[in-house]
């Protein structure tokens, strides 16, 4: 049967006399329709099932569905066995298993139907048909061996073909085996094509649901975005056409995440209580921007830095930070420039301190040469000037009070 003008529909009105042709039109409307639908909103490929079964040197096809390029319906409706002889046949030890559309009349005609000099089949039956055949590098499951190139491209607004001539096989994958006949049967799925979806939008029927956008779309360059409401604005998920994902939301990961390039943090408020976080934070009223890495208050948290021991297969921190403060060193701390505090020392709690203090310095003595006398340790002094010399040691002092009389004794005039 020729499709024909498939967009046009029979028109039936009392009294009209129907012919042949008439009827034939009737069947080729829908047939098109169908498969323009099954080719505009899905890809071609696999439906479902048609996998292949090897079992005791047997290979069997499972019954199945696939949609050709044309969208026409390759069925299997009973498991298919391809014969052990397949490989003489073919004198190949690699096959490759194809389904393609297939278009056969059966049944006969009622009796008195037609002259008894005429017989006619009454029905017509399509069905997908299993082949094998020897590899060809040539070709492969995207480009059939066979085919017309400009077939390829096949639109929904062109009339599908019913002639099985015209064919485009589905693959089904490679079978293989050894140079001997007792050898197993292998099967390669490898290339088996599924059908797809295809649109720009999938939308969720709900009133609250949400909606995957495949793009590019007008004005917009992202290639997919997902909202998670359908009047949200910004997706919860977005990919551009350069391949950056950006996420709106909060990222939850339960496993590992491996980033092979940066991270880029955009400026963001205050980290919730309690959470660890590390984010980019921007205070426009100083006009200022940090890196922030946030954990809860108390002992019980702590950042750590630190280096994995591949001797003592296990994890060695370097640099500690509490949740109460406390910055814990495991290792060498060398500054190679200024270190200044910003602790304000009390006057009278330093008022002992302040005299041996003053007198180091009008003797020209470096505090550091002071402290490094009375304790025997000898500090790496980042600025052998400036005020850390004071701090140094009314610190020292403070710390350890029996070193006072030695630093005293150290700083009296002769």
């Amino acid at each position: 049967m020729a499709i024909g003008k498939s967009s046009a529909r029979v028109k039936y009105f009392n009294g009209q006399h129907l012919r042949l042709e008439d009827f034939q039109d009737e069947q080729a409307y829908h047939i098109a329709m169908r498969r323009r639908h099954n080719i505009s909103h899905h890809t071609w490929g696999i439906i479902h099932g048609l996998g292949v079964r090897v079992a005791d040197g047997t290979v069997a096809v499972q019954p199945g569905m696939a949609i050709d390029v044309f969208g026409r319906e390759l069925i299997v409706e009973t498991s298919v066995t391809v014969p052990a002889s397949a490989f003489t046949d073919k004198g190949s030890t690699v096959l490759d298993l194809w389904l393609v559309y297939e278009l056969n009349t059966s049944g006969a005609a009622a009796e008195g139907s037609c002259s008894p000099s005429m017989t006619h089949n009454d029905r017509t039956e399509e069905r997908g048909r299993i082949r094998w055949e020897r590899p060809d590098a040539s070709y492969g499951p995207q480009n059939p061996k066979g085919t017309l190139e400009q077939d390829a491209g096949f639109r929904p607004y062109q009339i599908p073909p019913d002639d099985p001539a015209r064919f485009w096989p589905v693959y089904l994958g490679r079978i293989s085996r050894q140079d001997e006949p007792t050898e197993p049967v292998k099967f390669d799925p490898s290339g088996r094509r599924y059908a797809g979806l295809t649109g720009q939008m999938l939308e969720d029927p709900s009133a609250t649901g949400g909606r995957l956008v495949l793009g590019p779309v007008p004005g917009d360059t992202r290639k997919l975005a997902c909202f998670v409401q359908k009047t949200d604005a910004v997706p919860t998920l977005a990919i551009d056409a350069d391949g950056r994902v950006q996420v709106n939301n909060t990222l939850e990961v339960e496993s590992q995440l491996v980033v092979r390039g940066s991270v880029s943090l955009s400026a963001s408020g205050r980290a919730p209580a309690g959470q660890w976080q590390v984010y980019r934070h921007a205070d426009l009223g100083k006009q200022t921007e940090e890196m922030r890495i946030s954990i809860p208050q108390g002992d019980s948290s702590s950042m750590v830095v630190g280096t994995w021991s591949a001797e003592d297969n296990q994890f060695q921190p370097i640099l500690t930070v509490t949740g109460d403060g406390k910055v814990k060193i495991n290792g060498n701390l060398i500054v190679s420039g200024k270190v200044t505090t910003q602790r304000e020392v009390s006057p009278k709690a330093d008022e002992a301190l302040m005299p041996m203090i003053l007198a180091a310095r009008q003797m020209g003595m470096n505090a550091f040469d002071v402290v490094a006398a009375a304790s025997a340790v000898r500090p790496a002094p980042p600025d052998p000037h400036g005020d850390l010399e004071l701090s140094l040691v009314a610190e020292v002092v403070r710390a350890r009070p029996d070193l006072a009389q030695k630093i005293l004794d150290l700083v009296k005039p002769a």
